[in-house]
């Protein structure tokens, strides 16, 4: 037989906390998309700290072009290349009158100086200029070494004025501890046109190119290397900014021996 129930009583405090509601959970979802957005946040710094110096000379190329847009046309007076008037006056002498006589002298032609130096690559439009190391072996680690001292020309390509393919390939972003200065110069790459011009110095002669298409290309695609029985110049490097996912390749053909 069971024991008889014994009356119980409940207290105040007791009534409180039954009484009391559960507090509401927050969504899930909350917390992970905190962080979610820390994490993009600490990606997008790092981004930014390892291509700071790609990432200013594309700010300095847009500044640029927003700078000459925005200048006015400035008219400048026209003055004759080739003639001077040099007007000569004799003695005047007493009881005896003379005229001057204007005499035209030819003036001598100033030698036409060189755009670039010897042996490198410039992209005026673009702020490009660099020293050219040529016929670099197309190994990773040759590649690598003359890369710190300018842009490349790759061994087994044509050189310039001759037919096939001059490829030049150059770095658009490196780490920031990696050797030499030239580590973002083809960064402004990302950004050129078609008719763009590119000049290069090679041995004391300059070269002139105009861009005729772009495309890219898988890092490990060795057709841009194909040689062609025609000139023509083909600028190499990475895409999009920051890795080496692609390759960026400009094709150019020569407007001037």
């Amino acid at each position: 037989m069971l024991p008889p129930l014994q009356p119980q009583t409940i207290q105040e405090p007791d009534l409180k906390i039954w009484l009391q509601p559960t507090p509401a959970k927050g969504p899930v979802w909350g917390s992970w998309g905190l962080g979610l957005m820390g994490m993009l946040s600490i990606l997008a710094l790092l981004f930014i700290a390892l291509n700071l110096e790609a990432l200013l000379r594309m700010q300095d190329l847009a500044s640029a072009n927003q700078i000459v847009s925005l200048a006015p046309a400035l008219s400048t007076p026209t003055a004759s290349p080739d003639t001077a008037a040099v007007y000569s006056f004799p003695t005047i002498l007493p009881g005896v009158v003379t005229t001057a006589t204007p005499v035209l002298a030819t003036a001598t032609p100033a030698p036409v100086a060189a755009l670039t130096p010897n042996n490198t690559i410039a992209v005026p439009a673009l702020g490009i200029s660099a020293p050219i190391q040529w016929q670099v072996p197309q190994t990773e680690s040759a590649e690598k070494t003359a890369l710190a001292s300018g842009v490349i020309h790759l061994d087994q390509t044509a050189l310039p004025g001759t037919a096939g393919s001059t490829v030049i390939s150059g770095h658009s972003s490196d780490y920031p501890w990696s050797q030499g200065q030239y580590k973002s110069i083809f960064a402004p790459l990302l950004k050129i046109k078609l008719g763009t011009q590119i000049i290069l110095n090679y041995q004391g002669v300059e070269h002139t190119y105009t861009v005729q298409k772009t495309y890219e290309v898988k890092p490990n695609d060795q057709s841009v290397l194909k040689q062609t029985s025609t000139e023509q110049l083909i600028l190499l490097t990475c895409t999009p900014l920051g890795t080496s996912a692609r390759r960026l390749v400009v094709v150019a053909t020569p407007t001037t021996p």
